[in-house]
């Protein structure tokens, strides 16, 4: 049998119950004694425990030989025990680092499994975070380069909104010439009138080569292009007279609003909707295109909608703010403290006036600042106008029973004239020259003739007519070549539309 601990052959053999090893008893006495364990499990182990073992009959035969007891340390066999004593030491001692340098290597091989593994997982993530860097890299790069190409587009863009605005700067310089050199005088000399019928355009908005339109609503007439414009449904008709009819299906379930410019361009607006009749782009005036990053600010329904008189830009309004928009897209948007209502448009194009509830307010379309304020005779304003003079600005206010149109002098920023009436006006126009105004309360029409040399409006006189609709038709141009002025009326039951001239009784 050979000893567990020593390697050597037991001469005194005893087992541990908790190994079931084999030792010898020196060997194994001295290591229970030091660290009261199983040398091979490390189990607790006491000396009682430890169970010898009798050799078999070969070797009970032979005399078992006992070590006399060690002398003094003086002697030779003393020396001899303390030898043996120091040589079980190191057996021990040998076997413990044995056991330890069995342990250090299992954990060392663990040790490095486990090292090989984070560095795998080291090398993982370090390639990773190499791809993702350059990845990163490429993505930074491409957005620097789209950021550049959408910061040129945006550029140009502007720059187009700005020449656009430009433009109107050059047509109000165009249209400004032109009205001086439009000297038209008033064609009659009395005050007193009377309609004569001239021309009946039967089927305004009836018969068309595809359908037939009926229940037209929100009619508006254009005396530059002589077109009538009607709305029947998601549908707008437009009868320009001399060239027949043209419909445009808006896709709309309804129209609220309709336009039509000097250009034969209409615009239409569905609550915060607005399309045009020469583009296909829709516009919805509560996306705000200066403050995109930012949350959309809703602006409101469409109030108004009024047209430039040469280009195809647009103003338009709602109850927080006002637009300039071609057919393409908004060039400006301006925001005001309180709704503008009865806006209209100079005659050079670029300035308008309009009522904020209590002043009526001169603007520039370019500049976007007041340029004057004018005060209403009564807190009531149905209406106001530019004459075709350009110095003028009329404005209608009313009260339960009374009536007052004031007219401002632009150039000194005064008012100039005032008529009164004592009865409700329901509404006026000009006629070309600026020297009459035409005034409509209930069915009936007045007539009130500028003077030029008091600088003073004639009493109203009534103008003989049977119609109850009356509008312009004439233009400077018409009444220059034809010397009269003429009037217009459409009758929606009979679908027809009549022209009359204003001659003088």
């Amino acid at each position: 049998m050979i000893c567990a601990l020593s390697g050597e052959v037991v001469k005194d053999p005893i087992v541990s119950p908790k190994s079931g090893a084999v030792f010898e008893r020196r060997y194994i006495e001295k290591y229970v004694s030091t660290s009261g364990t199983d040398p091979i499990n490390n189990q607790p182990l006491t000396l009682d425990e430890l169970i010898p073992i009798k050799l078999d009959s070969a070797q009970s035969s032979s005399p078992h030989i006992v070590p006399p007891n060690p002398s003094a340390a003086t002697s030779i066999p003393s020396l001899l025990a303390t030898f043996q004593n120091e040589w079980d030491s190191t057996v021990l001692e040998i076997f413990t680092l044995r056991k330890n340098i069995q342990k250090l290597k299992e954990e060392l091989s663990a040790a490095l499994y486990r090292q090989d593994a984070a560095m795998n997982v080291a090398a993982k993530a370090i390639r990773e975070r190499d791809e993702a860097r350059e990845a990163l890299e490429k993505l930074a790069l491409s957005l620097e380069v789209k950021s550049e190409e959408e910061q040129e587009q945006e550029e140009e863009e502007e720059e187009v909104k700005k020449l656009k605005l430009k433009d109107i700067e050059i047509a109000r310089d165009a249209l400004f010439k032109l009205h001086k050199s439009q000297k038209v005088k008033f064609p009659y000399a009395s005050d007193k009138f009377e309609t004569v019928i001239q021309d009946t355009f039967e089927k305004v908005f009836g018969e068309n080569k595809e359908e037939k339109i009926e229940n037209v609503k929100l009619v508006c007439f254009n005396n530059e292009i002589k077109g009538v414009v009607g709305v029947n449904g998601s549908k707008v008709i437009l009868n320009t007279l001399s060239s027949g009819t043209n419909v445009w299906d808006t896709g709309f379930e309804s129209v609220d609003l309709v336009c039509v410019n000097n250009n034969k361009t209409i615009a239409v607006a569905s609550k915060n909707r607005l399309k045009f009749s020469t583009s296909k782009t829709e516009l919805k005036l509560n996306e705000d295109p200066e403050q995109a990053s930012e949350s959309n600010s809703e602006v409101g329904s469409i109030t108004q909608i009024i047209a430039h008189p040469t280009l195809d830009l647009f103003i338009v309004f709602t109850q927080k703010s006002w637009f300039i928009t071609d057919t393409q897209s908004i060039l400006s948007k301006n925001s005001v403290a309180k709704p503008l209502s009865f806006p209209a448009i100079h005659g050079d194009g670029e300035i308008f006036a309009a009522f904020d509830g209590n002043e009526v307010k001169l603007s520039s379309l370019v500049q976007k600042d007041t340029l004057a304020v004018f005060k209403p005779a009564h807190k009531r304003l149905t209406q106001l106008s530019f004459a075709s003079n350009g110095y003028w600005l009329l404005l209608l206010s009313v009260t339960a029973k009374l009536s007052t149109i004031q007219v401002f002098d632009l150039r000194k920023d005064i008012e100039a004239n005032k008529l009164e009436f004592n009865y409700v006006v329901d509404s006026f126009f000009m006629d070309p020259t600026s020297s009459m105004i035409i005034v409509k309360h209930g069915n009936r029409f007045t007539s009130c003739v500028y003077q030029k040399k008091t600088r003073s409006w004639k009493n109203p006189e009534k103008i003989d007519t049977s119609e109850d609709n009356l509008q312009l038709y004439s233009t400077k141009n018409n009444v220059e070549k034809d010397g009269v002025v003429y009037l217009m009326s459409y009758h929606s039951k009979s679908d027809t539309l009549s022209t009359f001239k204003l001659v003088s009784k």
